[in-house]
């Protein structure tokens, strides 16, 4: 019923007070409603903004999900990457950088898959032949170093118990007949006297030729008075210092003496030294070896055929052979000879 129809009423029956009152109730009613309303407002409004929350909520886990599994999906193929492909090609090369630098044992673990595992293989069948290959080498230049040095032998045996000996004897009686040349016949006398000196200066450089070839007392004495031998020979005045208190590997011997023969004859020559000390110790299985003078340097390695034959002599023997010649500040030639 409309309201004023309501207020009529009331004023007809039961007058203005009863008109108030219904008033009143329908107010607080109406207000009762509207406060309702509001509250069901509220409500929804509140679930709805409960809801965008809840979905907004969803979609930033659904986002920071998916970028997850992308960090993960891309880290994991970094590793994949890394691990297959990186790591593999930097150990071959590394294994490639040490074979290049002598490391003939050198090997890479053969964990690659597919075309690396290919690489990694061939990389280490390279290295186990180019290793075979050269202990042949090795092997096979020992073998020739022995056998010339054998060969320098027997012709220095040779010389020395055959030519030698000849030649002491035709002396010998050559100086038998200078004494019986009769006195009335100096020409005859001089003559034999020349052919006396003669002889002697061939037998002299026989002797030199077949200590060059291989010296006697190396194979006597061994390396200390082959040594001292030397340094009186030298045209330069030669300071000793050698500590080697045992015989040494023949090969190791001979090497040693021809590199010091070979130091005071480049001396002589070229050096314009004043002093050359030589230092030979032994210690650890290896034989350390240097002459240094105090001339005018300057030598260029490889330049004469001598050091280049030493430098090939010592390396068959596994041991280094270097030279130091700055000019001006003399020259230093250092061996490293193994004994085993």
């Amino acid at each position: 019923m409309p309201l004023a129809d309501v207020v009529n009423h009331l004023l007809r029956t039961k007058g203005p007070t009863a008109v108030g009152a219904e008033l009143d109730r329908r107010v607080e009613a109406i207000r009762t409603e509207c406060h309702r309303i509001v509250v069901t407002e509220r409500t929804l409004a509140a679930t709805r903004e409960a809801r965008a929350a809840a979905v907004a909520d969803q979609a930033v886990v659904a986002t920071i999900g998916s970028l997850t599994g992308s960090v993960v999906l891309v880290v994991g193929f970094a590793a994949y990457v890394t691990r297959g492909v990186v790591r593999p090609v930097r150990r071959a090369a590394a294994m490639a950088g040490r074979l290049a630098g002598g490391d003939l044992a050198a090997r890479t673990p053969e964990t690659g898959a597919g075309e690396i595992g290919v690489l990694e293989r061939s990389f280490n069948r390279m290295a186990e032949s180019l290793e075979e290959s050269h202990a042949e080498l090795s092997t096979s230049r020992s073998r020739i170093l022995a056998a010339a040095d054998q060969a320098r032998r027997r012709i220095e045996r040779d010389l020395h118990d055959g030519t030698q000996q000849r030649l002491v004897s035709l002396v010998l009686e050559l100086r038998a007949a200078q004494n019986a040349v009769p006195v009335d016949q100096p020409e005859l006398k001089a003559r034999v006297v020349r052919v006396g000196e003669t002889l002697l200066a061939a037998l002299d450089d026989l002797r030199e030729l077949a200590r060059g070839i291989h010296p006697a007392i190396l194979s006597e004495g061994g390396l200390p008075p082959a040594l001292r031998a030397l340094a009186r020979r030298s045209l330069v005045p030669v300071e000793l210092d050698v500590h080697v208190p045992r015989r040494l590997p023949e090969p190791v011997e001979v090497a040693a003496y021809y590199v010091v023969s070979e130091a005071l004859a480049n001396t002589a020559k070229h050096a314009r030294a004043s002093c050359v000390r030589v230092r030979a110790h032994v210690g650890d299985d290896i034989l350390r070896l240097s002459v240094h003078d105090d001339g005018v340097g300057g030598a260029v390695p490889g330049q004469g055929s001598g050091l280049v034959g030493l430098t090939d002599r010592v390396g068959a023997l596994g041991g280094t052979l270097t030279l130091h010649s700055p000019s001006g500040h003399g020259t230093t030639l250092t061996a490293r000879l193994p004994l085993t």
